[in-house]
This record gives C-alpha cells, structure tokens and sequence, in this order.
C-alpha cells in the first residue's frame, strides 16, 4: 500500500495514497459563518467548493498559517471531497500491508502508527 507523507508542523503523519486526489496550493479561502476553528473556509477548485480543513488543529498539533499557496491535499473520503491544509508533502512511500499494525480500538483519526526509519510514523484512517 502506498502512503504519502507530509508534515503538520515539526510531525510527520501518512494517508494512504488511494484517498489522495491531487497535492494543490491554497488558494483564495472564503471563510465560513459559525463554524468550528478546524474549518478554514472554503475554496473553490475547477468548478467544485470543498471545504478547508485545518489538519494539524484537528489533530491536535496547534493551529497552523495558512498561506496563500501553501500545500494542501485534495482527500476523498467516501463520497466527499475535502482540502487537508499541510505543511508540505514529503514523500510516497510504500509499506508493505503485511507489516502494518491493527487498527487501534476507537481511534478516530489517527488508527496505527507505522514504524519507519525515521521513527514512528501515524497512519490517518
């Protein structure tokens, strides 16, 4: 299975690369009205408005600067599309399904952590 790996301030966390529609730069975010702080705003992105998630807020790590033209990740999860603001993209990497861990019990966003390498490496679900 394919990974990619990107930064959320000094941590690096990993998606499966079959969610990832496209890696893209921020563009113009409208905010949006009573909303949670994770959600930036919206963008639009070749005729489509998808909202803008704040991941590393979401995931605990502190708010980050969106810029424009910053790094975000064009994510399908089921039906719906969404922008995961990053800090950059790092790399694909492929991990061998075999040597995955199971998915720990009640875990919402982060599901396992892979080992890698450069250490521990937390997998999104």
């Amino acid at each position: 299975m394919d990974i990619v790996v990107f930064k959320l301030g000094q941590r690096s966390f990993g998606l499966e690369l079959a969610h990832v529609r496209e890696v893209l730069r921020l563009g113009r975010v409208t905010p949006l009205p009573l909303t949670p702080p994770t959600l930036l705003g919206a963008m639009h992105v070749r005729g489509h408005v998808l909202p803008v998630v704040d991941l590393a807020q979401l995931l605990g790590e502190g708010a980050s600067r969106p810029t424009m033209g910053s790094t975000c990740l064009r994510v399908q999860l089921e039906l719906h599309h969404l922008l995961f603001h990053v800090g950059r993209v790092e790399e694909v990497v492929d991990v061998d399904t075999d040597e995955l861990p199971p998915r720990a019990a009640g875990a919402s966003l982060v599901g396992r952590v892979q080992p890698t390498a450069r250490g521990p490496l937390p997998l999104l679900d």
